[in-house]
């Protein structure tokens, strides 16, 4: 193909003194193509050679460096800073998409509703008193016993020898197979070993009643009936009760020894002085008093669900014999045993308040305050029958009886109660408005314990309680948090 004419090469024509060097051209595609808009390229009257190999670079330099950018910015549709913000646009709405998306379907998979339930409360004056039955009926307060056991020994000093005469005594476990109901022994009740010596009992006992096939059964001590050695074992034993024969517990309310009964003596000893005896067992009772409450106040073997009082209890103090430990002293020792009567807790609650709280209608309830109460317990006067041939009727011990009056004096913090289960289970797939605003509407019509509530649901969009009571958490609120 021929080479075209040189003039349609080479254009334009610059002096030699405007032909631009190659020092003078900038260094960056940007920068040269302003230059080439402000100063066109010239080239200057040299032989055609020259200008033919000058044409051609010039020619190429432009097109292939100055024009480049130029070109691209004539043609780009978005210019580079639109075209960024546009892709950040696209990006940040995917994102948003995507954030959203995750959102509900985690909102639909942990959906749930979160109940806070407010209940009823209020605080009262109260100075009442409460029927109390060991049965509970006719409608009165039931009560359970608790007995806790306590020893306790100091040594004295023996000041002179006397002629004494001491009684032996030890412990017996008496079995009650006769009936399921409690048997009731009498103070000074006898017990007859196999060799025929008589022990008694100094206080009423009462013989727990049987449980299907195991008896129920109760650990006493017992004194003999005459001073002496005569009376002490060495071991085992069995024992009847007399007062028994010919009547249906024969033979079916007896007892029995593990260990040997001791301490009978008839000679000269040594003794502690009446005055020290009565100072050192004074100090021994306070003691055990101490440790008895101390241990029925924390008692973890209580019943669970009651109550105990410390002016709902009683003590009962049993001397020991004495033991002698060394030359001119003497160990004296005292049983003790704390005997409390226990109510229970919602039963307490619920028939003291039929009495101080206006309109209050046997729904659930309890008191918070309970530790700050006074209670007192006052024996409802019975006589025992004779047992046998004890013919004499007692006035049994007073931790023995049926029947109590109790009275209590403070200011009590009554906290209505519900069902929790129950009232979700009442929500499940009800509609939100079913709690409305007041316990006179919807579901709280039911519940009068409930003073009010507040709903949390998760999406809070949701209009309905769950479907199912798992997704629906009920939370009881004291009004005060």
């Amino acid at each position: 193909m021929p080479k075209p004419p040189l003039h349609d090469i080479i254009t334009r024509h610059t002096p030699p003194t405007q032909r631009p060097t190659p020092s003078e051209r900038p260094s960056s595609p940007v920068a040269a193509a302003q230059y080439e808009r402000s100063a066109p390229l010239q080239l200057g009257k040299r032989s055609v050679h020259e200008q033919q190999i000058e044409g051609r670079s010039a020619y190429a330099y432009r097109e292939d460096t100055y024009t480049s950018p130029r070109i691209e910015r004539e043609h780009d549709p978005l210019p580079r800073a639109r075209r960024g913000s546009t892709r950040w646009l696209v990006a940040a709405l995917v994102a948003g998409v995507v954030v959203v998306s995750t959102s509900v379907v985690l909102s639909m998979l942990f959906s749930g509703v979160e109940v806070l339930v407010y209940p009823k409360e209020d605080t009262v004056a109260v100075n009442a008193t409460v029927s109390a039955e060991r049965s509970g009926k006719d409608g009165t307060l039931p009560f359970e016993p608790m007995v806790i056991e306590r020893n306790a020994s100091q040594q004295v000093t023996a000041r002179e020898a006397q002629n004494v005469e001491e009684y032996a005594s030890g412990e017996i476990t008496i079995f009650n197979e006769y009936s399921d109901a409690p048997q009731r022994l009498i103070k000074n009740t006898r017990f007859q070993s196999s060799t025929g010596k008589i022990y008694r009992v100094r206080s009423s006992v009462e013989v727990p009643g049987k449980k299907g096939g195991t008896p129920g059964s109760v650990v006493v001590t017992v004194f003999a009936e005459e001073p002496g050695v005569d009376y002490n074992t060495t071991g085992p034993g069995e024992f009847i009760i007399p007062g028994f024969a010919k009547l249906p517990q024969e033979g079916k309310v007896y007892a029995r020894a593990t260990q040997p009964i001791t301490g009978g003596f008839v000679g000269t000893k040594r003794v502690v002085d009446a005055a020290d005896r009565a100072a050192a067992l004074k100090q021994l009772e306070e003691k055990l008093r101490d440790e008895l409450m101390t241990a029925a106040l924390s008692a973890s073997d209580k019943p669970e669900g009651y109550l105990f009082f410390k002016g709902a209890s009683f003590f009962e103090f049993n001397p020991l014999p004495d033991t002698d430990t060394e030359e001119g002293a003497v160990t004296l020792s005292l049983g003790a045993k704390l005997h409390g009567v226990l109510f229970p807790a919602e039963t307490f609650a619920m028939k003291l308040a039929e009495q101080v709280l206006e309109g209050y209608s046997n729904s659930p309830i309890r008191i918070e305050n309970r530790d700050d109460l006074t209670v007192t317990v006052t024996v409802v006067a019975t006589t025992t029958p004779p047992i046998g041939d004890d013919t004499v009727p007692q006035q049994p011990a007073p931790w023995l009886v049926d029947a109590y009056t109790v009275a209590v004096q403070g200011k009590a913090h009554f906290v209505w109660g519900y069902d929790e289960q129950q009232f979700a289970r009442d929500l499940v797939g009800k509609d939100k408005d079913v709690l409305g605003t007041s316990a006179g509407s919807g579901v709280l019509a039911q519940y009068p314990g409930i003073d009010h509530v507040q709903a949390n649901f998760r999406p809070f969009w949701m209009g309905t309680f769950p479907s199912t009571i798992e997704h629906i958490v009920v939370k009881t609120q004291e009004l005060d948090e």
